[in-house]
């Protein structure tokens, strides 16, 4: 079919790599339902499509015209993939100059949009332009999470019982104004509805205090068996859940004595492996639907969802569609973190202004009069909005005491204090600052330096500690699973993906100086590179439903014995269940090194000692919640890889914002 030619400034995009094939391929569509539309019209079209690779669920309109052009200047993200010699062209900033009221009249005026009940691809919602299947996802999931934040805040009654119940899983806690038990008021608030929050930094307890919401739930319905789901967004977030679940039961977080012994008919109940969301609904090979939706809804009483921060727009509609009303489901998350990869900021959305703690003195009193727990005055608010009643902000880290570095850097960032950066640096050991040309030999440190950190620790136990050819299956067990702890000690991070400072060169790189440094096999000079060799850590980038490994799970190559003696390969996995999993390389796919890996990749993971990679210059891609997300990955150790603290600086003063509706949607559906 011969299309007509693109507008100018779509086809100057075009040539310049800022545009994708599908959002061309969008114009071209709109250009045979509309003949005469306007080219800024389509401009606006392939900027909404775009807008959405970036994570954007609409091209807020408003907000690219009120920011005085600044807005427009990030909203294009990366360098575009190809160049050329003409002059870099920027949709937003073209659209910026023609101003609001021309492109909204050229946008009524054409075929292809409409309001939000029309049959149209593009939906204007006031000052939103959305495709319309994401307009519709918004509203969808608006409407649920109003429906269940209604319920939650309807009238309820306080059986003595559910005092009780807190009681029991929160004996010590003191009933002072100047020490709230947070965790307490979570377990109050998961209790009151059938839909709640719990919020917080790293060490803050969160899993602590969900294994005691399941406890309470199980106490009040002691009668009946619950069907509880936990679920994660990926692969690692589901195995790091179920490794923290495991330890809060095992650590005597919850007296076993309570409840008169029930805890122990509960185990059973409470010891459910966690899937990731799409395993949980059921996937549909080759399909985007599930097996799980309305019409066919999980049989469940309790769905738990972690690292919710990373549920997309359309899993969190997928999610809610196949619940029933009477399900209660708990999000769990650190609402600061990197949101989802793909479009929207569900977490985000739903828990913005929460820091503020704005409860309603009716809400507030009822949580206060079922946990015993003092609200201050300036946790309540008469005009407190209705959608942050479900939510609770857990604020004590146990992770990080007053004296950590590390926790002081990420609640730095997280706030944008961005003069207490330098200080930090020079007062804390655990937190350092490595020049950007030393960043190689901080992977190769040994035994001595830093407490066993960079790769070359691991590397040398590999061989140093390598069983005897005829040594039984389980010492092989045995020292891949200790080889697999070391490896975790140490992780590079990259802000970026690709070029220089990416993921790609610079995994590329450590594996030349590894091999230069005689840590890894190097290659023959007359053999083809290896792909595959002894030593190489790797990451599933795609869920591998058929081998049982999801999309960020690591691992590592090792050798051993087969059953003819003869020494093979295989790609080691930890398992819960096994302790670890050993794969034939020629099984998967979609693998890659990971020496280095992305923040994002790196979400639902904690290693004692984090290395961040930054740039030397700024990227559209960097942000605060980019850099609070890799500081929060480390334990005891965190060094920032870069030129000085300048631009980290600056990047605690760039919160991430995501266009999307979802909010003002769900104020109207609250509030109607």
């Amino acid at each position: 079919m011969q299309h007509k030619p693109l507008p100018p400034a779509v086809e100057r995009a075009r040539q310049q790599g800022w545009l994708r094939a599908i959002d061309v391929a969008l114009v071209q569509f709109l250009q045979q339902q509309d003949d005469s539309a306007d080219d800024s019209a389509l401009a606006a079209a392939a900027l909404v499509s775009q807008q959405l690779s970036l994570g954007h669920i609409c091209l807020d309109l408003d907000r690219l015209f009120t920011e005085q052009g600044e807005c427009a200047q990030r909203m294009m993200g990366e360098t575009p993939k190809h160049t050329s010699a003409a002059p870099h062209t920027n949709l937003a900033s073209e659209l910026y100059q023609l101003g609001w009221p021309a492109l909204k009249a050229a946008l009524q005026a054409s075929q292809f949009v409409g309001e939000k009940n029309d049959d149209k691809p593009l939906v204007l919602d006031e000052s939103r332009l959305y495709l319309h299947s994401q307009w519709r996802t918004e509203h969808r999931v608006a409407q649920h999470l109003a429906s269940r934040i209604k319920n939650a805040l309807k009238p309820p009654q306080t059986p003595a019982t559910r005092s009780k119940i807190l009681d029991a899983l929160f004996p010590s806690s003191p009933n002072s104004e100047a020490a709230t038990n947070w965790q307490k008021i979570a377990c109050a608030n998961a209790l009151r509805g059938h839909f709640s929050v719990i919020t917080g930094g790293p060490g803050t307890g969160k899993t602590t205090t969900v294994v005691k919401v399941l406890c309470a739930l199980l106490a009040q319905q002691s009668d009946q068996t619950l069907h509880i789901y936990l679920a994660a967004p990926t692969g690692k977030a589901a195995a790091r859940m179920q490794e923290s679940m495991n330890h809060a039961l095992e650590s005597h977080a919850i007296d076993p004595k309570l409840f008169d012994g029930q805890l122990d008919n509960w185990r059973e109940q409470l010891q459910v492996k966690a899937k990731t969301i799409h395993r949980l609904l059921g996937v549909i090979p080759s399909s985007r639907e599930f097996r799980h939706n309305e019409r066919h809804p999980l049989r469940c009483d309790v769905v738990i969802v972690d690292e919710a921060s990373m549920i997309a727009l359309d899993q969190m509609d997928s999610l809610l569609r196949a619940l029933p009303e009477s399900t209660h489901l708990v999000l769990l998350g650190d609402k600061d973190q990197l949101a989802s990869v793909e479009a929207g900021a569900v977490m985000g959305d739903l828990c913005q202004g929460a820091d503020d703690i704005d409860y309603q003195p009716q809400h507030a009193e009822w949580l206060s009069r079922v946990s015993g727990e003092t609200l201050k005055a300036s946790a309540i608010n008469p005009q407190g909005h209705d959608r942050l009643q479900c939510i609770t902000l857990l604020q004590h880290s146990h992770r990080f005491d007053a004296n950590s570095g590390i926790g002081q850097l990420a609640e730095a960032i997280n706030g944008g204090h961005q003069n207490d950066i330098d200080p930090l640096f020079q007062r804390h050991s655990d937190i350092g600052l490595v020049a950007l040309t030393q960043w190689r030999s901080l992977c190769r440190l040994g035994n001595a330096e830093l407490d066993a950190t960079g790769y070359a620790h691991y590397l040398q136990q590999l061989q140093q500690q390598r069983p005897a050819a005829d040594a039984a299956p389980a010492d092989f067990d045995q020292w891949a699973l200790t080889l697999l702890k070391a490896r975790n000690r140490f992780q590079l991070l990259c802000a970026l993906r690709r070029g220089e400072w990416g993921v790609e060169a610079i995994n590329q790189a450590i594996e030349a100086d590894l091999q230069r440094q005689h840590l890894l096999p190097r290659d023959d000079e007359q053999q083809p590179k290896a792909v595959w060799y002894e030593g190489r850590p790797i990451m599933i980038q795609k869920n591998d439903y058929p081998v049982g490994l999801m999309n960020g799970d690591t691992g590592l190559v090792l050798s051993k014995p087969d059953a003819n003696g003869d020494n093979r390969l295989y790609a080691v996995f930890p398992d819960a269940d096994q302790g670890v999993r050993w794969i034939a390389p020629s099984r998967l796919s979609h693998v890659e090194t990971a020496f280095a890996m992305t923040v994002h990749k790196s979400q639902g993971s904690e290693f004692e000692h984090t290395a961040l990679l930054l740039p030397p210059e700024d990227s559209p891609v960097l942000s605060r919640e980019l850099v609070y997300t890799a500081v929060t990955r480390a334990k005891a150790q965190f060094s920032l890889c870069c030129a000085d603290t300048q631009l980290l600086k600056q990047l605690s003063q760039r919160p991430t914002m995501r266009s999307s509706g979802l909010q003002r949607q769900l104020e109207n559906f609250l509030y109607e």
